[in-house]
């Protein structure tokens, strides 16, 4: 049997790798990137939350408890639901259903746990004006529809800043992203032909690869 012999170097710099993907970081790294209704679940909202730290880096069980509206009042709650969440991703938190009418902007308690699973809190706000603006048809086009390729994505001003996922027939997300623009490109042609679904508040645009 072979024995592998490790220098006190290496072993620190596993030590410290190890640290790394545990480590907390600050909450400025969380935002809301978009709401949406909960496909699975009608009961339920999706509060899309971007984590910024790096590929390295991991949240522990982290969840929404408690929404809050313009006014302070609770709107929403949710229970824990995920093991945790990687940097560089935006995750959909599911929290009962938000109505129409809630008055922006809402905060959202966000709690996840440290390297000793000991639970950190944030405060995340999101939105402004009235109420959260649902996506009707005519704000959101796919040309052309079906591709062999590219499809542009043009939508209105209103939901500039609005975020987006492309499923697969499977339900796995290939695509993920925030309107910046009036129009966006999105390249399907690595993907093999078949039916996807471009998702973005409320609204779902099917789309066909040929």
């Amino acid at each position: 049997m072979k024995t592998i012999h490790y220098t006190s170097a290496i072993i620190f710099g596993l030590l410290l790798n190890l640290r790394t993907i545990a480590q907390v970081q600050p909450c400025d790294l969380l935002s809301i990137q978009g709401i949406e209704p909960d496909t699975i679940d009608v009961n339920n909202t999706l509060i899309n939350i971007q984590y910024t730290g790096n590929e390295m880096n991991f949240i522990n069980y982290p969840f929404i408890p408690v929404v809050w509206d313009c006014n302070g009042d609770t709107v929403s709650t949710g229970n824990m639901f995920f093991f945790g969440q990687m940097g560089q991703t935006t995750q959909g938190y599911p929290v009962t259903a938000l109505s129409d009418d809630v008055c922006l902007p809402i905060t959202v308690q966000f709690v996840y746990g440290d390297e000793q699973l000991v639970n950190d809190t944030c405060l995340l706000t999101f939105g402004s004006g009235l109420s959260i603006q649902r996506i009707a048809e005519t704000d959101f086009t796919v040309f052309p529809n079906p591709t062999s390729g590219d499809v542009q994505l043009g939508i209105t001003e209103g939901i500039i800043g609005t975020h987006y996922t492309l499923i697969d027939a499977n339900g796995r997300e290939l695509l993920s992203g925030t309107f910046r623009q009036g129009t966006t490109t999105l390249s399907l042609a690595t993907f093999p032909a078949g039916v996807y679904m471009l998702r973005c508040s409320g609204y779902t645009r099917r789309i066909i690869k040929e």
